[in-house]
């Protein structure tokens, strides 16, 4: 049998696709892995680490909301113990409208005021001290109601020194004398710019 040339053409062919079609199509998917897969790979990747950040950011917000509560909890706490300082600690000294408050006190508990005099003044940071001299007579109790009416004061006050002498044999009567400490703001002014 003889094979003629357009059979010997379409076997060469053949043989040819049944030898080069695995290398061509090995060739067309490598084309494509360098053309798309490998970008599309690398797209996934760069995309996985963006969703992974964005999960980080995620769980750090609750943390982040967390801490902005507590602050601002502290700040509102900080906010509120400055005005109950400005309301204790006044602008500027009012030895009168003190020494009115000890005499209403004292007359309220049976306390006797003999004297009361200031004891100078100094500055400690922010505040300015003024210091008071009280000397009076009372039971023990007296005194005592007295000091626990002194340490609900609205107005800042330290007790710098103490005393109580009895006064009789009995001990009914005793003799305080006190040095109290009244702190005022100290007002900073701000040095103004020579004209």
């Amino acid at each position: 049998m003889q094979i003629t040339g357009a059979e010997l053409s379409l076997r060469t062919i053949r043989r040819g696709w049944w030898v080069g079609g695995p290398t061509v199509a090995l060739l067309l998917i490598g084309g494509w892995w360098s053309l798309l897969g490998g970008p599309i790979v690398v797209a996934r990747e760069e995309l996985d680490r963006e969703l992974a950040a964005v999960e980080s950011l995620r769980n750090a917000e609750q943390a982040i909301r967390t801490r902005l509560a507590q602050v601002t909890a502290e700040a509102e706490q900080t906010r509120r113990e400055e005005i109950l300082r400005k309301q204790r600690v006044p602008d500027k000294h009012d030895d009168a409208s003190f020494l009115h408050w000890v005499n209403q006190q004292a007359h309220e508990c049976g306390l006797v005021v003999r004297d009361f005099r200031p004891a100078g003044r100094d500055v400690h940071g922010d505040y300015e001290r003024s210091g008071v001299m009280i000397e009076s007579l009372g039971s023990y109790e007296v005194i005592c109601h007295f000091l626990d009416r002194l340490r609900a004061c609205s107005r800042m006050n330290r007790v710098v020194s103490f005393e109580i002498t009895p006064r009789d044999a009995e001990r009914t009567t005793f003799a305080l004398s006190m040095q109290l400490a009244l702190f005022t703001q100290v007002s900073r002014r701000t040095p103004q710019a020579s004209q």
